[in-house]
């Protein structure tokens, strides 16, 4: 986080060129990683291909920084976006909401680096509506496009969800038996960072005052859903009403009024005989 970019859509990203300077300059940081296997981490912003970028949790949360490591368990870091989300869980007691409740609750809670009561970007209030008009108007919390947008809310504690498949984060020792190649191969040399150092095109600062926009502080952002339970979005057309209060209050008045009628066409045959006085002089079976 020492050399975080602090240009725009830096957050929670380091430059690869300022990654493996960390490693040339200060000997006790091991930024070795090739861009080869934190691609196949997906740890790697390439939305601008001058300027690459390690994503901070991505990179703190893959295998690769897992100790201990058997056959049986791994020593791994503490994913702290899962907290952030159980509490929003806690506080909202539904599997979605609105915007305006998600965006009401976010600023309250807390983590490492972000502050409680904070202000939410314009541009993160887009996000979200994006993604509730996506679904109908209301937010899932356990799909792909919400974790999407907690990492850009919090992007040093949550990852950026990459779409199922796209990427495999596997062990150095596990990478290197898949692929069948050298454990060189998953790091780079010296000369290698010293390319990447000189190569590096100059840090964009942000403009004080200015708001950027979405595409720019979201670069990596798509409307790729994936959710963990699928559910009907919820409208007042179509067959959906069969199922609210009313619906079956309705379909239960329309059951007993068709088997009252039955009944009545039933009984009138016995009724007529009543009346006639046939009825207590004839037998009837059923």
């Amino acid at each position: 986080m020492a050399v975080e970019d602090p240009g725009v859509g830096g957050a929670g990203r380091v430059r690869v060129s300022d990654f493996y300077g960390q490693a040339l300059n200060n000997g006790k940081w091991q930024f070795s990683e090739s861009l080869d296997y934190l691609r196949q981490l997906g740890a790697l912003d390439e939305t601008d291909s001058s300027n690459p970028r390690v994503i901070i949790p991505n990179y703190i949360y893959g295998p690769s920084n897992c100790g201990a490591a058997s056959s049986y368990y791994s020593v791994c870091c503490l994913d702290e976006c899962e907290g952030i989300l159980g509490r929003l869980e806690q506080l909202i007691s539904a599997p979605d909401a609105s915007p305006s409740t998600i965006l009401s609750m976010v600023p309250m809670i807390a983590s490492s680096t972000m502050p409680s009561s904070r202000t939410l970007s314009p541009w993160l209030h887009q996000r979200l509506e994006e993604v509730a008009k996506h679904h109908g108007g209301l937010v899932p919390l356990h799909g792909r496009l919400f974790a999407q947008w907690l990492h850009y809310a919090y992007p040093r504690e949550c990852a950026f969800p990459h779409a199922a498949g796209s990427i495999d984060p596997m062990h150095p020792q596990e990478y290197i038996r898949v692929h069948n190649v050298s454990a060189a191969s998953l790091s780079t040399d010296e000369a290698d960072w010293q390319r990447h150092v000189d190569a590096a095109p100059p840090q964009k600062l942000r403009i004080p005052g200015s708001e950027a926009r979405a595409d720019e502080e979201s670069a990596m952002w798509s409307m790729h859903e994936e959710l963990v339970v699928w559910r009907p979005p919820k409208d007042s057309t179509g067959s959906e009403w069969l199922y609210s209060s009313s619906g079956r209050a309705l379909v239960m008045v329309a059951a007993v009024a068709s088997l009252s009628m039955a009944l009545v066409r039933n009984l009138e045959p016995a009724l007529k005989n009543l009346q006639n006085g046939k009825g207590s002089s004839e037998k009837y079976y059923v």
